[in-house]
């Protein structure tokens, strides 16, 4: 099993980054985007909803708080990208 982080194929960063900061991401995901992280598996995303529900690539509800803070660590301080 590859342990290295992937890297995005297909993303929007700001000018002159390759990836977003969680805050960027937060905000990406609240504009309606697509998120995801280097450390996610190729595939995995999480979008909000037309219900404004926090929802992953295969329909699962996911509670928001649940999933910021366990994403409050470093190394998710940043490596965020917006899915096309």
């Amino acid at each position: 099993m590859n342990n290295e982080p992937r890297q995005p194929q297909s993303c929007q960063t700001d000018v002159g980054s390759s990836t977003l900061s969680r805050a960027r991401a937060q905000i990406a995901f609240v504009e309606g985007k697509k998120i995801s992280h280097k450390y996610f598996l190729d595939g995995e995303f999480v979008k909000l909803n037309a219900d404004k529900k926090m929802e992953d690539e295969n329909g699962n509800i996911l509670n928001k708080m649940d999933f910021w803070l366990a994403r409050g660590t470093k190394q998710f301080d940043d490596g965020w990208f917006v899915v096309e």
